[in-house]
C-alpha cells in the first residue's frame, strides 16, 4: 500500500504563471479534501510515503517534463489549446535507461490552438510568424543528479531577451568556471549559465575535475553562490520513491510542494521552519519561496497546509503586496470578520486576505473553536461565503 502527497493547489498573482490551477479556496471547496479517510497498515498506523515516479529511462523523462512544463504558455503570454490537451510536447535525444551523470538535451515544442493563425506578430506580418508557429521550440537541459533518477533541468530562451547563457556560447569544451560564471564574449546575454545549465555542460564533458577539484560532486561551486548550488542540488524534480520511509514530516510536504513547483522557469526553493513535525491533518508551514538560478526574482511567501493524513495538502499564496494586506499586517488575535477586511486606516485595497490564509491562520492556531461555532471544519464560513469565486484542484504526483 502506497501514500501519496496529493497538492490542492490555490495560488494569488505571484504565482499563477507557475502553476497549472489559479484561484482561490471558499469553505465548499473543503469537501472533497477532506472525504477519503486516512489509509492505514495492517498494525493501524498510516502507511509510509512515496514520492513522485522516479524516471528510469529516456522515455519517463520525456513524460515527466511535458507534464512539468504545463502552464508555459499561458507563461509566455500565448493562446493555450483546448481543455485537455497539453500546451506543449516535451521529445529528448537518446533512449533506453538513465543514469547518475547523464546529460540529457530535449526540446520543448508548443501545441497552439487549432484555430491560430497569426499570433505575437506586428502588422504587417514578419518571416517566422503565422501559422501556429510562434512561439519558437525551447531546448531544455537535463542532468540526472545520481542513478536514483533524480534530476534537475533549465529552460534556455524562455525569456525575450535570454537572459542566461547557453552553454554553446563558449567555446567547444570550456572547462573554467569563472568563464561559464560569466556572460559570453559575444555580449548575447547578460548572465553567464545557471547552475542547472552548468551541470548540464559538466556532465556532458565527462565530469571533469578541474571544474570539481574537490569532488564532492558540485562543479564549480566556488563561481556561484552557495545558496544556488544548494538549492539547485537539494531540490531535484524526482525525488527518490521508498516503501519502506518513515511517515510523512512537513519537510516532506515542503519538498513535494517544491518540487511540484519546479517546472519551467528553473527550480525553485521553499524554506520553512519546522520541518520535522508529522504532516497530519492540521499541520502547517510557512515558506518563504526563490529561485536560486534566477536571484533577481523577487521572494514571496506562500503556507502549506495538511488537509488529510493520507497527505493532501494546500498550497496559499500570500495576498499580502501590490497595496493589499497579508497575514503579517494584522495583529495578533484578529477575528474572522477583521481579517476580511483591510487593517484599519488601509486605503489603498477594498479586501482582506484570501480565504486559503483563513484556513492557515485557523489550523496554525489550533483550530478555535470561536472561528468554527459550528463544527463542520469550515473556518469562518459566515464571513466568508460559499459563493466565493475561485476554484481549487488537486494535482497527483
Amino acid at each position: 500500500m502506497r501514500r501519496h502527497l496529493r497538492p490542492l493547489v490555490a495560488v494569488g498573482c505571484s504565482l499563477s504563471v507557475l502553476l497549472a490551477a489559479c484561484g482561490t479556496v471558499s469553505p465548499s471547496d473543503l469537501g472533497s479534501t477532506t472525504s477519503q479517510s486516512p489509509t492505514t497498515s495492517a498494525a493501524g498506523s498510516p502507511t509510509p510515503r512515496v514520492s513522485v515516479p522516479v524516471p528510469a529511462t529516456v522515455a519517463d523523462l520525456e513524460q515527466q517534463l511535458t507534464s512539468q512544463s504545463h502552464g508555459l504558455l499561458a507563461f509566455i503570454g500565448a493562446p493555450a489549446p483546448g481543455a485537455g490537451e497539453p500546451d506543449g510536447v516535451v521529445t529528448c535525444q537518446g533512449s533506453g535507461p538513465i543514469q547518475g551523470g547523464d546529460a540529457v538535451a530535449c526540446r520543448w515544442e508548443p501545441v497552439l490552438p487549432a484555430d491560430v493563425e497569426m499570433w505575437g506578430c506586428d502588422n504587417p506580418p514578419v518571416e517566422g510568424c503565422g501559422g501556429g508557429q510562434w512561439p519558437d521550440p525551447h531546448t531544455i537541459l537535463v542532468a540526472v543528479l545520481d542513478d536514483t533518477g533524480r534530476y534537475t533541468f533549465t529552460l534556455l530562451d524562455h525569456q525575450p531577451d535570454a537572459t542566461h547563457a547557453a552553454p554553446d556560447d563558449y567555446p567547444a569544451g570550456t572547462t573554467s568556471c569563472a568563464t561559464l560564471a560569466a556572460p559570453p564574449a559575444s555580449g548575447r546575454t547578460r548572465n553567464g549559465l545557471d547552475y542547472p545549465a552548468l551541470l548540464h555542460h559538466w556532465m556532458s564533458l565527462g565530469q571533469p575535475s578541474s571544474m570539481d577539484t574537490d569532488r564532492d560532486g558540485q562543479p564549480c561551486e566556488d563561481s556561484y553562490p552557495p545558496e544556488i548550488v544548494r538549492g539547485v542540488l537539494s531540490s531535484p524534480l524526482a525525488p527518490v520513491s521508498d516503501p519502506d520511509a518513515p511517515p510523512l514530516t512537513m519537510d516532506d510536504v515542503r519538498a513535494h510542494a517544491q518540487a511540484h513547483m519546479s517546472g519551467y522557469l528553473s527550480p525553485l526553493v521553499l524554506s520553512g521552519a519546522g520541518g520535522s513535525r508529522p504532516a497530519t491533518t492540521g499541520a502547517t508551514m510557512a515558506c518563504q519561496v526563490y529561485s536560486p538560478s534566477w536571484p533577481e526574482m523577487t521572494r514571496w511567501q506562500l503556507y502549506l497546509i495538511v488537509l488529510d493524513d493520507t497527505g493532501g495538502y494546500l498550497i496559499v499564496d500570500d495576498s499580502g503586496g501590490g497595496g493589499c494586506p497579508g497575514l503579517a499586517d494584522y495583529p495578533p488575535g484578529s477575528t474572522c470578520a477583521e481579517l476580511a477586511q483591510p487593517p484599519p486606516g488601509w486605503t489603498t485595497c477594498s479586501r482582506g486576505v484570501n480565504y486559503g490564509e483563513i484556513l492557515y491562520q485557523w489550523y496554525t492556531l489550533g483550530q478555535p473553536t470561536d472561528w468554527d461555532t459550528d463544527g463542520d471544519g469550515r473556518p469562518c464560513e459566515d464571513t466568508y461565503p460559499h459563493t466565493n469565486s475561485g476554484t481549487t484542484r488537486l494535482l497527483y504526483p
